[in-house]
């Protein structure tokens, strides 16, 4: 959760940074298709269930805290569900994967292209655009750690 603040953050900067306007549609980009997958696997997940339930899941999804209902729901025991497709803690795998794999990697080595571009040219380095590439790092790392 807080990785995708902190890409909501630096895109904010880099659209307000003449010359970052690319970067901030690539990590926007990023993001969004990060939602797109978890999007998927909400639909995915609740099929056949009730409408209700997929439209709570969509707005989980939407407001970046798909990640930490997931592991509530893993860490509280909950077993799967008769209208889902998967278990809870087989989604939070898929969660974690999609985070990875289309945001804190690849919006991470966006971030440190984008600083040392910027170095490159002479400038400074924007504390938030430091502390999101720490941000995906760790992230990548513990998502990484955690999945099994």
């Amino acid at each position: 959760m807080l990785d995708m603040a902190s890409d909501v953050a630096t895109i904010v900067l880099y659209l307000n940074t003449e010359g970052q306007e690319g970067n901030a549609h690539s990590l926007l980009a990023m993001v969004c298709l990060c939602l797109f997958f978890q999007l998927m696997l909400v639909y995915v997940q609740t099929i056949n269930g009730p409408r209700y339930i997929l439209m709570m899941e969509t707005l989980i999804v939407l407001s970046g805290t798909k990640p930490g209902f997931d592991a509530a729901r893993v860490s509280s025991g909950q077993e799967k569900l008769e209208h889902n497709v998967f278990d809870p803690s087989l989604e939070l795998t898929c969660t974690r994967a999609f985070e990875m794999v289309f945001e804190a990697i690849p919006g991470g080595i966006l971030q440190c292209v984008a600083a040392m571009q910027v170095l490159q040219d002479g400038g400074e380095v924007s504390n938030v655009a430091v502390a999101s590439v720490i941000i995906s790092a760790l992230t990548t790392g513990y998502s990484s750690a955690c999945i099994r």
